[in-house]
């Protein structure tokens, strides 16, 4: 499947996919069309996605509703995981954050 990036944020976002190939986007670009395998799971972009600077959608004339959901459920894995990162315990044993 087919999927587009697009940045959000008021600067240059520079995204490393998954087979180390790095995109640049100006402020409110959309790329190209992207093979879902090399976006898939990349926990840059999804951290990319719960703050607002980038986009993950279909091309127009696709369905975006699966898209959405799928980015919408691993954002939701990602901040879990980043809860669970913050509560680490400091040398003394003491709950950090």
């Amino acid at each position: 499947m087919a999927l587009t990036l697009t940045n959000r944020a008021r600067h240059l976002v520079i995204v490393e996919l998954n087979n180390g190939e790095s995109l640049y986007l100006a402020p409110g670009q959309t790329s190209g069309s992207i093979d879902a395998g090399k976006i898939n799971g990349n926990e840059k972009i999804l951290k990319m996605q719960r703050n607002s600077d980038l986009s993950v959608n279909e091309p127009e004339g696709s369905s975006s509703d699966v898209v959405a959901a799928e980015a919408e459920a691993a954002a939701d894995r990602a901040a879990t995981k980043d809860e669970t990162d913050k509560v680490r315990t400091s040398a003394r044993g003491r709950p950090r954050g």
